[in-house]
């Protein structure tokens, strides 16, 4: 039978082997570090996830203001916004019948708008011949 490295180191440090149960109770002193190491990296994620979170709201939350405000604006802007819906300002029929407005009032100014270009080139033109 041969004589293992460790055993000599062992006998001529005048140690003694651990015995099965000290083995077991390093392993699990080892596993409850591990454990607890792997508990506080867990903590520091989700700290940093739930102030990533709140980040998050704010950012909802000035931007969905800022659409309030605009959608106010847009619905100063349209004739005849201001006063219908107030107070549904946040349902959706009422945003589309604002934006189905709103399309509607720029074609008609467009249609205006061409019309005086019109009016100008004509009232230009008889000018013109008069002269």
């Amino acid at each position: 039978m041969g004589v293992y490295p460790e055993t000599l180191l062992l006998v001529q440090l005048n140690m003694k082997e651990p015995s099965q149960d000290e083995t077991s109770m390093e392993e699990q002193q080892e596993q409850q570090e591990q454990q607890e190491q792997q508990e506080a990296i867990a903590k520091s994620f989700n700290r940093r996830r739930r102030s990533s979170n709140s980040l998050m709201k704010k950012r909802r939350s000035r931007s969905s203001t800022r659409i309030e405000q605009r959608v106010s604006t847009l619905r100063n802007l349209v004739p005849n916004m201001n006063n219908n819906n107030n107070n549904h300002e946040s349902c959706v029929g009422s945003l589309e019948q604002l934006f189905t407005q709103t399309a509607d009032y720029i074609l008609s100014l467009q249609t205006r708008v061409r019309f005086m270009k019109n009016l100008v080139d004509v009232l230009s033109a008889s000018s013109n011949d008069h002269e």
